[in-house]
């Protein structure tokens, strides 16, 4: 991948476009993966802190496990709490109000060391890659967001035009394992690169199918009032397109990892609103609350473009999770 981030302007377009031609996408989708791929190679091969991460979230959905054909843009990670603390286990029992206090230290101890460490050991690692330059700095709206400004030839809209790395330092590193990323224009034109693929400590999908149900459910107790945040339809479809495939057995025959992450949730990311207790086999709910129906549709009208699969119709996605609704009541 490094010889490729190398090429002239001129010479990744020609690549780019060829590789959108054949795959039928817009090549700023294409330019963009490879830049997500680059950065997740550099994040687990090259980084100074490349044993601190773990991927997890819709990008491994795609890249790690094809199982849903959605572009994602962002990359979603864990980072070792240890990096930040020496003396404390997130996990032992506090009171709400200190368990609280403590979720709020360690994110800001997290943002801290994002800005102080993270940021700056990554610029000057990019630089040998890329060239001088600020490549990656901390979102301006979210502390816990580094943003990797990626050299960009093509532009669509919805599309952001940096890769987001959303790292979360309040997560569990297990079930994972290693697999396996490939950029889109390394499987149309393999000879181009000495380095097609990276190995990549992920979680594993079955846990990843729980937690997206979990965020289903929590859209069904929606707060009245409460702005939609931009693309969350894509929880909907990235459900439907796990269970529609192998995932869905395999998650069943791992149930227990429902309990596992409504107790994650509970202690580090409580919201009275989202009724978490009632986040079981037996209760569990995923279709969002009437009154934010037209906002997911429109949300995922908007998404279109991002499908490079099948487009799966809005209402057979509710249909078809009403059904695994009462299938998961079933397990209970």
């Amino acid at each position: 991948m490094k010889k490729i981030a190398l090429l002239g302007k001129e010479d990744r377009e020609v690549l780019f476009s060829r590789t959108a031609e054949k795959m039928k996408m817009h090549p700023s989708i294409v330019e963009k993966d490879f830049w997500v791929c680059f950065m997740l190679d550099h994040l687990f091969c090259d980084c100074m802190y490349k044993d601190a991460f773990v991927f997890k979230g819709g990008t491994s959905l795609s890249k790690s496990y094809h199982v849903i054909e959605r572009f994602s843009e962002d990359i979603d990670l864990i980072l070792d709490w240890r990096k930040l603390t020496n003396d404390t286990d997130p996990w032992d029992e506090r009171s709400k109000t200190k368990q609280d206090r403590y979720n709020k230290e360690i994110n800001s101890q997290a943002a801290v060391f994002y800005r102080e460490k993270l940021v700056p050991a990554l610029n000057k690692e990019l630089t040998f890659k890329l060239g001088e330059g600020d490549w990656v700095e901390v979102d301006a709206n979210d502390p816990m967001v580094v943003n990797f400004k990626y050299p960009r030839d093509f532009s669509m809209e919805y599309l952001v035009p940096v890769v987001r790395l959303e790292i979360g330092p309040l997560a569990e590193w297990m079930p994972s394992h290693v697999t396996v990323v490939e950029p889109f224009v390394a499987i149309e034109y393999p000879n181009a690169f000495e380095q097609r693929t990276t190995d990549i400590l992920t979680i594993d999908i079955e846990r990843t199918f729980w937690e997206k149900l979990t965020i289903l459910h929590k859209m069904a107790y929606f707060p009245h009032g409460k702005i939609l945040p931009r693309r969350y339809a894509r929880h909907l479809y990235d459900v439907y397109c796990m269970a529609n495939s192998w995932v869905k057995e395999s998650a069943f025959a791992r149930k227990e990892l429902l309990q596992k992450d409504v107790v994650f949730k509970q202690k580090f990311y409580y919201a009275k609103s989202a009724h978490y207790e009632t986040a079981t086999l037996k209760e569990i709910k995923l279709i969002p609350a009437d009154y934010i129906m037209d906002e997911v549709r429109n949300d995922y009208a908007a998404m279109k473009n991002m499908i490079y699969g099948n487009y799966t119709d809005f209402d057979s996605i509710l249909n078809y999770l009403n059904d695994l609704e009462v299938e998961i009541h079933d397990l209970a």
